[in-house]
């Protein structure tokens, strides 16, 4: 039996002999590592030194062959590079998942580049009427700037200003320069507007049929107006304010019936507290009191010559007269404006910024 044990024993201790025996022999075939060392020779062995971690190496099997290649520790050069296109990848990932959810956007709101160009007009028409407001607000802060600078004593004059007045001048500039800056602003915002709308427009065909068929060029400023398709009469507009301006000059009460029954002046002027206003008085109390200086206007002659006429045509049938009215007795000079609309029976003064003549 012992002898048995013994013999068994034996044949598992050849066995594993049989075994173990290749394993030992890869062992002993060790894979090499090559590197590059501070002289710049190449040097192998059985490990890397440490102070090589950071060089690239070359994994070598017993054949001599190139199993693996290591790169080294990134320089700082080339890790800001690495760190910044990362940056730039994730930048573009991003932009590509927005355009992706804005088509997505896009064609489940719209059925066809019509609708695009439809809610783009509706849209640029409310543009429109504000840059026309501001338009005339510009217009109209303009002319009261020029009315209280022409009250400001003349540059060769020994005469000091009034500080009231210089103060009111600074203020209405100031308030010019607001308007227009925010004019600039709804043109810039009108202007985004369209290559916006020009963009989705391409954009959706490019994606629902794959080629752009349907093009709607941006409509140009006003153009969308309700009244646009009106022109303005401007020959008739100038020969109603030249028959007015004759009737004033003639001191004809008649000049007084081209003014609408609503018709507003605007006077610049100071408040209690020397703040810069405009006060708006309704023609039919300024009537009377035209109508009651005319005689003493009539007195002394005084009328007054129009030149540099511009008129521009606005909203709703209307259009605006403005220029440079000079006294023949005084020979001063100072700008106005008037707002007249056509009416059933021709045209009407709606609003003026500056005093008519008695």
């Amino acid at each position: 039996m012992t002898a048995d044990r013994t013999a068994f024993a034996g044949v598992w201790l050849l066995l594993a002999v049989a075994v173990l025996t290749p394993l030992d022999a890869q062992a002993q075939a060790k894979r090499l590592v090559c590197w590059t060392d501070d002289m710049g020779r190449k040097a192998c062995g059985d490990s890397l030194p440490p102070k090589y971690a950071d060089k690239p190496r070359n994994i070598i099997d017993p054949s001599g062959r190139t199993v693996k290649v290591v790169p080294g520790a990134p320089t700082p050069e080339q890790r800001v590079a690495m760190e910044a296109k990362a940056r730039q990848d994730a930048v573009a990932q991003r932009a590509a998942e927005q355009q992706s959810a804005y088509d997505r956007a896009l064609l489940a709101t719209y059925a066809t580049p019509q609708e695009l160009a439809s809610l783009r007009d509706d849209r640029l028409a409310s543009i429109d009427t504000s840059i026309e407001l501001s338009e005339a607000s510009v217009r109209r802060d303009m002319v009261s700037v020029a009315e209280l600078r022409a009250r400001l004593p003349a540059a060769t004059s020994k005469e000091k200003p009034e500080p009231r007045l210089l103060k009111q001048v600074t203020e209405f500039e100031e308030s010019l320069a607001d308007t227009q800056h925010s004019l600039a602003a709804l043109r810039k915002n009108r202007e985004t507007l369209c290559n916006n709308f020009t963009r989705d427009i391409r954009r959706f065909q490019e994606l629902k049929n794959g080629a752009v068929t349907f093009t709607s060029p941006c409509p140009v400023a006003g153009s969308l107006s309700s009244d646009a398709a009106a022109a303005t009469d401007i020959t008739g507009v100038r020969a109603f304010f030249d028959h007015h301006a004759e009737l004033e000059n003639d001191f004809d009460p008649a000049f007084l019936d081209n003014y609408a029954e609503n018709a507003v002046i605007r006077i610049p002027r100071l408040d209690a507290s020397g703040k810069p206003v405009i006060e708006e008085r309704k023609i039919a109390d300024y009537r009377a009191e035209l109508i009651k200086a005319l005689p003493a206007a009539k007195q002394k002659l005084e009328t007054h010559q129009y030149s540099d006429i511009r008129i521009e045509p606005g909203k709703d049938g209307r259009a605006t007269v403005s220029g440079k009215r000079t006294s023949t007795l005084s020979k001063t000079s100072e700008p106005f404006y008037v707002v007249v609309r056509s009416s059933g029976s021709g045209w009407k003064i709606v609003e003026a910024g500056s005093q008519p003549a008695p």
